[in-house]
């Protein structure tokens, strides 16, 4: 699933965010059967946002440890 995200971005005519490949993420994953969520989430000191995708709980799109640095504000 990557590596169709990567692809995407490299074909894109402009700098892709990462909102927008997670939601992407997200929605592939869904069209295949999972029951994926997108996660949005905040660092507060230094101020950072992050966005994520989880499959029952487990983030599959990253570091396993990044919900113990961003706080969740939405998770869709």
């Amino acid at each position: 699933m990557n590596l169709a995200i990567n692809l995407a971005c490299v074909f894109s005519v402009r700098k892709t965010t990462l909102l927008e490949r997670s939601a992407a993420s997200t929605l592939l994953l869904r069209r295949h059967g999972f029951d994926a969520s997108l996660v949005i989430g905040v660092q507060v000191l230094p101020y950072e946002s992050h966005a994520g995708v989880e499959i029952d709980g487990k983030v599959v799109s990253d570091d396993e440890k990044l919900p113990e640095v961003y706080r969740v504000l939405e998770r869709c």
